[in-house]
């Protein structure tokens, strides 16, 4: 079968490995009732509950996808040839298995749906919107670890808090059910930047976005390009920023709604920053987690600051030994807490 539009090439590789087998393609089955329901009757409302954030919803769990896809297709041979060969006589290899492609798509569905409850905690509300269709998933010992994937993305330490054993057995194959959860959680930080915004609604109607949520959209629309490179072992990050707009601060709630909520203002590069080093601490998490797959070593940040017809470009790599800190005592023309008085970096507040 040709690949329909509305697949995506890992999904694609679901169906091809199970077209044949009919009980691997009732996975299939499930798989793609699961992504009909929510996008129909799930992300609309997400969309409304989550209104002036970016997007929590199909848009944002495509984007995911094609980020898991570009890991593992350059370290799972056989997925590489179904996406860019014949497709003909291939065999599943021992490192990466149908199992463990179906949970990972699936938990990517599931990772957000709990946003029409709240914002905050929102993985914990996942198991309350999935009982209402609980009857897409083959059995409930599969549903389980799907949901318990999709509750690891976030938290400090998601990943064993929500999956106790790190490799479990289903059907005589080895899942490695941590790996999958770090990897999930990995790809959804690495969906951060300007494809995560809609431009044209921000463009007419940004004024109506609440002051505190505007310092995210302003973030994301300098990230221009987040792009994992697993053959190089690095992230590559592009940032373009305007250089009138370093400086401009924007309002930041911390630990909106509970006791110890506080309101700061931010520097547009000071919170960039801190993205990027959030992104960092998260490729650091994830690589505890590499059992069976090439790692990532650092994150290569292209910033350039634009200035009129003029470009001033810098590279900077982000790694287990330059993070946040080290950025700033790298680069003092960009440093709020040197050129602006009173300024405080907000991780050393």
């Amino acid at each position: 079968m040709k690949k329909p539009p509305e697949l995506s090439d890992l999904e694609y590789c679901l169906y091809l490995m199970s077209e044949d087998d009919p009980v691997l393609f009732e996975y299939f089955l499930s798989y793609y009732l699961q992504k009909f329901t929510l996008m129909n009757l799930v992300y609309p409302q997400i969309a409304s509950e989550l209104k002036g954030y970016n997007d929590h919803g199909y848009k944002h769990v495509k984007n995911i996808i094609n980020l898991q896809e570009k890991i593992l297709i350059s370290n799972v041979p056989f997925l590489e040839e179904m996406i860019y060969g014949e497709g003909d006589d291939i065999q599943e290899d021992s490192a990466f298995n149908f199992y463990e492609l179906y949970l990972l798509l699936s938990a990517t569905l599931w990772h957000d749906v709990g946003n029409i409850v709240e914002r905050f905690h929102h993985n914990e509300h996942i198991p309350r919107i999935e009982a209402k269709i609980q009857h897409y998933f083959v059995n409930t010992e599969i549903k389980d670890y799907v949901l318990h994937i999709a509750k690891a993305h976030t938290g400090s330490d998601g990943v064993r808090a929500q999956i106790n054993l790190p490799v479990s057995g289903y059907c005589n194959e080895q899942i490695f059910c941590q790996f999958i959860g770090a990897l999930l959680r990995f790809t959804d930080e690495l969906d951060e930047g300007q494809n995560r915004l809609n431009l044209g609604f921000y463009e007419r109607f940004g004024d109506s976005i609440e002051e505190h949520q505007k310092i995210f959209w302003e973030v994301c629309n300098c990230i221009k390009r987040i792009l994992p490179e697993p053959r190089e072992s690095q992230i590559i990050i592009d940032v373009n920023i305007k250089k009138e707009d370093i400086f401009k601060d924007y309002l930041k709630i911390l630990n909106k709604g509970k006791s110890e909520e506080t309101k700061i203002r931010v520097c547009l590069i000071d919170e960039l920053i801190f993205r990027i080093n959030k992104i960092n601490q998260e490729r650091i998490y994830y690589m505890e987690f590499v059992k069976k797959f090439l790692d990532f070593k650092e994150i290569k940040l292209n910033v350039n600051i634009l200035d009129g017809g003029d470009t001033q470009s810098m590279t900077f790599s982000f790694n287990d030994q330059f993070g946040y800190d080290q950025f700033w005592e790298t680069v003092d023309q960009l440093n709020p807490e040197i050129l602006l008085p009173g300024y405080i970096l907000q991780l050393r507040r």
